[in-house]
């Protein structure tokens, strides 16, 4: 019993001796409890001894990083901000004792290191108002699902937790999400998985997007002299740089286009001419469906026009040919000769004359006599 107290006073006599020299002990056993995915409170243990003008000064390292000094006589501490972690999984919160201007503790340090879920991730803007975020689960992640809330810039709103219902699949693995989001929202996400056996959250905050619009629609007019091509604004995004690609036969020739979306190029004739665009804003769009134009013909447009002529008369003189052939009976029809009454009257007299008289030939009456042998 003495020999216990006799240590109690003993570790007094050297606390009081650390903190009298200046060596001051720092928190024990500091741990945290997540009231929900972004909300930690962190509790310890403070020093034995009492220590007046004496304030704990908090540190805390996710995806931010946040500074805050509280009262020493506090035990626990709640954020006032969103924690979010970094890269998903890892958080460092310390808590340090200063007294005075130089006298300080040691800092106790307390390492959050979550399993990751993901092996890959991003989420981009390809429309004004549409977010699509991907992902690559680690292997032995099962059960994935994806959450998201949003807060808005400059609105007063916001857009509780949710679980997506619009997942994309890789086969039937989750790889996905496409949600709607204005471009003023922050979005917070929240990962669920099972990992050896254990349940496991990722925390992420998206607050800047990268640009991946679709391709631009093109349109191109062709003149006598030049074409002029013009373009959307793919996605609404607001996007002021073009990548102009413009091909003259094998020859390739690229225009950097700003602040405008439209531009003209001079046309060689000989030449089969192909276009397309792209956005150069932050990241590239794909490129555009080419345009494309055949070079012009090497005749003379006269010389053609007069050879076509030609043609035509002759299938036309053929035609009025096949058509006469066939109505020239009607067109012009037989005129009958005129009749040679002498000649009619010639032969009337002669059939008269031979008509007047002609004498009947007589018949003759024969006896034939039959006589038979004996």
């Amino acid at each position: 019993m003495f020999q216990c107290l006799d240590l109690i006073a003993l570790t007094c006599l050297v606390l009081a001796a650390e903190t009298a020299s200046g060596q001051i002990p720092p928190p024990q056993n500091l741990s945290v409890f997540w009231e929900n995915d972004f909300t930690p409170e962190f509790s310890w243990i403070p020093p034995p001894d009492s220590l007046p003008n004496c304030t704990y000064y908090v540190k805390m390292n996710g995806k931010f990083e946040f500074l805050d000094k509280i009262d020493i006589s506090a035990t626990t501490y709640k954020p006032k901000n969103k924690v979010f972690m970094k890269k998903g999984h890892m958080y460092e919160f310390s808590l340090t004792i200063k007294c005075g201007k130089n006298n300080k503790s040691e800092p106790a340090i307390l390492e959050l290191n979550y399993p990751e879920l993901l092996t890959s991730r991003d989420c981009y803007r390809h429309t004004s108002n549409d977010v699509r975020c991907s992902w690559t689960p680690a292997p032995a992640a099962t059960g994935l699902r994806f959450f998201y809330g949003m807060e808005f810039h400059y609105e007063d709103r916001i857009e509780e937790m949710q679980e997506c219902t619009s997942y994309i699949y890789n086969g039937s693995v989750k790889s996905g999400c496409d949600l709607k989001a204005s471009s003023n929202a922050v979005i917070e996400i929240v990962f669920n998985a099972t990992l050896n056996n254990t349940l496991v959250r990722n925390t992420f905050l998206e607050d800047h997007f990268k640009l991946k619009p679709p391709p631009p629609e093109v349109n191109v007019t062709k003149t006598e002299s030049e074409f002029k091509i013009s373009w959307n604004d793919p996605g609404e995004l607001g996007l002021n740089t073009f990548k102009l690609n413009s091909y003259c036969n094998d020859v390739k020739e690229e225009f950097i286009i700003e602040e405008r979306r439209w531009e003209t190029v001079k046309r060689d004739r000989n030449c089969r001419y192909c276009f397309s665009v792209q956005a150069q804003d932050i990241d590239n769009s794909p490129e555009s469906e080419q345009k494309c134009f055949d070079a012009d013909s090497n005749v003379d447009p006269s010389l053609l026009a007069c050879g076509l002529a030609v043609v035509l008369i002759v299938i036309l003189a053929v035609l009025f040919f096949l058509w006469f052939q066939r109505k020239k009976e009607t067109i012009f029809p037989k005129v009958p000769a005129p009749r040679d009454y002498l000649s009619d009257i010639s032969n009337n007299s002669q059939s008269s004359f031979r008509k007047l008289f002609i004498e009947a030939e007589e018949e003759e009456n024969c006896k034939v006599t039959l006589v038979k042998d004996a």
